[in-house]
């Protein structure tokens, strides 16, 4: 016997059915174990035939690939870097569809925006965003990009996620309510629409890795602050009650607990945030104050500390595992003015390591915190998505006069906190 191999192929298997006009069978096939070659099969009827219950088996075979339908796109994404450029400013923008290997570009391009005229139109939020639309989306290179990217995220049936990427060798466009843009040809506002998640992206120096964790595992943190002597820094009075019972509904679902008055120290904020929290959620007042952000805590007494953001940021960085949302509610820690954003605490907390901040650009309004915070936390317990969450409490509001208030900054490209 030789011990070459053979060249001979394996036999390939012919199985058939057939059936003369008017024929019946029933019950009938072929059971084919293993076959040793390719396997060809015809079912052929005539006019009339009816074939019950009949066909071919085959076992052991590979059966042929079904071809995959593709996966419907998470998002699509259009970011925006805006940044100085001599005396005025310029942007440049990508959009990356998932349906292709090429991003669509806008190369950098001056902006026709003068911060001055833009202030004069405040405090109508609708002035405003209308100048400010013009100067963004006026640029030649911007004019189409937007409605082109809003076009192609509806046709994939996804969102237009908005990443405005802000130069930090240009903080005062960190002070500009980019919040308030509209649509440049409906004139609606652009951020309240379910169509597009906006956050403001920041990078970070922090190279620790965002584990995301599973939505039942994670641990909120309350903290309201109410001082007695407020008054002594000109700063209305906190209802703290109020604010406990709106920490405890916002943060229904999680493993919450509250610092309320009384217990709002920096001391045991550092305590809590030590033993493991993932949502910190903080009431208190807060200003710049020689450039520094500052925030108005409490004593053991219930008098007012007033906490260096900085240190703040400091200690939240120095933690092994640190919170994956801040949410600022009642504080103007966004910033107001030029010369305020530059050391703003979100943006600061973010440069800490902290994955998303929610911010005020003001002093929010009771009314409107009591609605937005659990529009908020109701929509982010969906998907732990904090961009898509933040358009969906900024809509709940859009009929109040602060509605834009809410900014989110973050340097998460996905928006998403959880899996």
């Amino acid at each position: 016997m030789s011990d070459q191999p053979s060249d001979k192929q394996p036999p390939a298997v012919d199985a058939q059915i057939e059936a003369d006009d008017d024929a019946l069978i029933e019950n009938s096939g072929h059971h084919i174990e293993r076959p040793p070659g390719p396997v060809t099969t015809r079912t052929k009827a005539g006019k009339g035939a009816k074939i019950i219950g009949s066909g071919i088996t085959i076992v052991g075979a590979t059966p042929a690939p079904v071809p995959a339908s593709a996966p419907r796109p998470d998002s699509v994404s259009l970011e925006i870097a805006l940044g100085r450029d001599g005396a005025g400013y310029r942007a440049e923008a990508r959009f990356a569809r998932p349906d292709s290997q090429a991003d669509v570009s806008a190369p950098a391009q001056p902006l026709a925006l003068d911060l001055a005229a833009l202030r004069a139109r405040w405090p109508d939020a609708r002035a405003y965003g209308e100048y400010l639309s013009a100067a963004l989306f006026g640029a030649p290179g911007l004019r189409d990009l937007l409605p082109q990217a809003l076009a192609a995220a509806q046709t994939l049936r996804a969102p237009l996620r908005l990443l405005l990427r802000i130069d930090p060798a240009a903080p005062e466009l960190q002070a500009v309510y980019w919040e308030t843009l509209r649509h440049p040809t409906s004139g609606a506002p652009l951020l309240t629409s379910q169509q597009v998640w906006c956050s403001r992206y920041l990078g970070s120096a922090d190279w620790t890795p965002v584990d995301l964790p599973a939505p039942k595992m994670l641990r909120a943190l309350g903290l309201v602050a109410a001082p007695s002597d407020l008054a002594t820094y000109r700063m209305p009075p906190i209802n703290g009650p109020a604010e406990v019972a709106l920490a405890h509904q916002a943060l229904r679902g999680f493993d919450t607990g509250v610092l309320p008055p009384g217990a709002a120290t920096i001391g045991n904020l550092g305590t809590a945030l030590r033993a493991g929290c993932d949502l910190l959620y903080l009431v208190a007042h807060g200003a710049m104050v020689d450039g520094t952000p500052r925030l108005w805590l409490e004593r053991d007494d219930g008098a007012a500390a007033v906490v260096d953001g900085e240190e703040l940021a400091m200690r939240i960085g120095e933690l092994a595992l640190r919170p994956l949302l801040v949410v600022l509610v009642s504080c103007q820690s966004a910033g107001r003015g030029a010369e305020d954003i530059a050391a703003a605490l979100g943006p600061r907390l973010v440069a800490a390591g902290v994955p998303a901040v929610l911010a005020m650009q003001g002093q929010i309004s009771m009314a409107t915190a009591a609605t937005f915070t659990p529009a908020l936390f109701a929509a982010l317990r969906k998907d732990g998505r904090i961009d898509r969450a933040v358009t969906e409490a900024r809509a709940a509001v859009r009929d109040r006069q602060d509605w834009w208030m809410p900014v989110l900054f973050t340097r998460l490209r996905e928006g998403r906190i959880w899996r």
